[in-house]
C-alpha cells in the first residue's frame, strides 16, 4: 500500500496551464513515436542482415523487398547523431502524419511496422521482468519488506506531516542529487547497497555497454536535466549532498563539456595520491530514496528486502506520466520528474540553497540545449563537507578521462 493519504499538509501543487499541458502531451506522443521508429529501424537492419532472432520469420513472411521498402520509409525520420546535442527540445510533429500517409499507400508496411514494434515491446518487457526477478538475492526479510511498504510514497500525493519531517531531516540544506540508472544497473546497485561509477558497474557484467559517468558516480544537482534509464521502467536514487560527502570526497563539475546540473563524486586528489590503486568514490544507497515506477515498485521492494537494503524511502510515480528516459536524446520525461520532486519538497517546506550555475567561475556559455562549454566549467568550485555543512570551495579537482564522443551522456553513471 502506498502511503500519503492521511494527515495532509494542505499546499496546492504547481499546475501547468491547460494549453501548456496539452502541448506537452502532444509533444510526449511525438517523442514516443520517434523513439519507436528508431527502434524499428534498428531491428529492420538486424532482420535484413539476418542478425535478429526474428530474421528468418520476417523475411519468409513479408519478403526482403517489403522490409527494405519500410526501412526506406522510416529512415528519413531518424535523428541525426552528429547534432543531437545541438537540437532544440522538440520533435517534428509532421513526421507522424507522413509515416501514416506512406502506410496508407501500402497497408503491408503498416502491418510489418506494427508487428515488429509489438515484438520489440514484448521482448523488452520480458527482459526487464527477468532482470527484476534475478535481483532477488535470497529469502525475503518480511520485517524489512513491511518497513519498505510503509515508507513508499507516491510523489503526486499530498505530503503528510510525518513525511515532511522525514524529508526535512534527510535533505537538511534543501538540496538533492538525482542518480539515474538502467534497470539492470539499478539491480546491481541495490545488490551492493552502493551507488557506483559506470566502470565499477561494468566490471560486474560481461556486457560491453557504455553508460557515461565512467570513473565516478554522476548526479544531477537540484534539477534533472538528463535522465538515463530503461523505457517504461525509469529508476533512480534521490539523495542529499550531505549523505554522499565526507572529509575524503568531493562533488565536482567536470572541466570538459558538462551537462547542465551535472556533478560527479570523486575521492579527493590528495587522498588518491596516497594510494597505488585507483580509488572509486561510492555513495550508500541506504541514505537515500529509491525512485521507481509504480509498475516496478513491488519487485524493487522484494529485491531490497532480499538483499537487506533499508533505504530511507521509495518514491513512486505513474509509468504513464514518467515513461521515457532522456538519454541519449533530450526529449524524455525528466522535466515532469523535476516538477513532481519540486512540488513534493515545496509541500514539505524544503527550499534549495544551491544553484549549479553558482559553482561555475563566470558566465555560462551554452553548447546546444543541454551542455555547457568547457571554457565555462573549467575552474569551477567543488562541493565539500566542512563542519558538518556542505560548502562551495575552490579545490584541486580529481582527474577525469574524457569520454569518447559516442559514449558520452554527460551525467549519471
Amino acid at each position: 500500500m502506498i502511503s500519503g493519504m492521511h494527515d495532509k499538509i494542505e499546499k496546492p501543487q504547481k499546475l501547468l496551464p491547460k494549453e501548456e499541458k496539452r502541448k506537452r502531451l502532444r509533444h510526449k506522443g511525438d517523442v514516443e513515436v520517434g523513439r519507436q521508429i528508431t527502434e524499428v529501424v534498428d531491428e529492420l537492419r538486424r532482420i535484413i542482415h539476418q542478425r535478429s532472432s526474428k530474421a528468418g520469420e520476417y523475411i519468409s513472411k513479408y519478403g526482403r523487398e517489403n522490409l527494405r521498402n519500410l526501412l526506406k520509409v522510416l529512415k528519413p525520420y531518424e535523428k541525426e547523431e552528429d547534432d543531437r546535442d545541438l537540437r532544440e527540445e522538440t520533435t517534428d510533429p509532421t513526421f507522424v502524419l507522413r509515416l501514416k500517409g506512406e502506410a496508407d499507400k501500402n497497408p503491408e508496411l503498416r502491418k510489418i511496422y506494427t508487428n515488429i514494434l509489438a515484438d520489440l515491446k514484448k521482448e523488452n518487457e520480458q527482459k526487464v521482468k527477468n532482470i527484476l526477478e534475478s535481483g532477488i538475492g535470497g529469502e525475503i526479510d518480511r520485517e524489512l519488506l513491511s518497513y519498505l511498504k510503509e515508507h513508499t510514497y507516491n510523489i503526486k500525493n499530498s505530503v503528510t506531516r510525518e513525511q515532511a519531517e522525514r524529508l526535512r531531516g534527510d535533505f537538511p540544506q534543501g538540496n538533492y542529487l538525482y542518480y539515474g540508472a538502467y534497470a539492470e544497473d539499478m539491480i546491481k546497485i541495490i545488490g551492493s547497497g552502493q551507488i557506483m561509477s559506470a566502470d565499477e558497474i561494468k566490471a560486474q557484467t560481461s556486457e560491453q555497454v557504455s553508460r557515461g559517468g565512467q570513473g565516478a558516480p554522476c548526479f544531477s544537482l537540484n534539477e534533472i536535466k538528463l535522465m538515463p534509464g530503461t523505457s517504461a521502467h525509469i529508476m533512480g536514487v534521490l539523495i542529499s549532498p550531505e549523505a554522499v560527502l565526507d572529509e575524503n570526497r568531493q562533488l565536482q563539475v567536470p572541466d570538459y563539456r558538462a551537462a547542465i546540473s551535472e556533478v560527479r563524486l570523486h575521492v579527493r586528489p590528495d587522498i588518491q595520491k596516497e594510494s597505488e590503486k585507483k580509488l572509486y568514490a561510492r555513495a550508500d544507497i541506504e541514505k537515500g530514496y529509491a525512485v521507481v515506477s509504480r509498475s516496478d515498485v513491488d519487485a524493487v521492494q522484494k529485491i531490497m528486502a532480499s538483499n537487506g537494503v533499508r533505504v530511507r524511502g521509495i518514491l513512486v510515480f505513474s509509468p504513464v506520466e514518467i515513461r521515457e528516459p532522456s538519454f541519449p536524446e533530450y526529449t524524455g520525461d525528466h522535466k515532469q520528474l523535476s516538477v513532481n520532486l519540486e512540488n513534493m519538497f515545496s509541500q514539505a517546506g524544503i527550499e534549495s540553497t544551491l544553484k549549479w550555475e553558482d559553482l561555475l567561475p563566470g558566465e555560462v556559455n551554452m553548447w546546444g540545449v543541454r551542455f555547457v562549454h568547457s571554457e565555462s566549467t573549467r575552474g569551477s568550485e567543488c562541493l565539500v563537507m566542512e563542519g558538518g555543512v556542505v560548502q562551495k570551495k575552490k579545490c584541486e579537482k580529481a582527474k577525469e578521462r574524457l569520454p569518447r564522443r559516442d559514449a558520452y551522456d554527460g551525467l549519471q553513471g
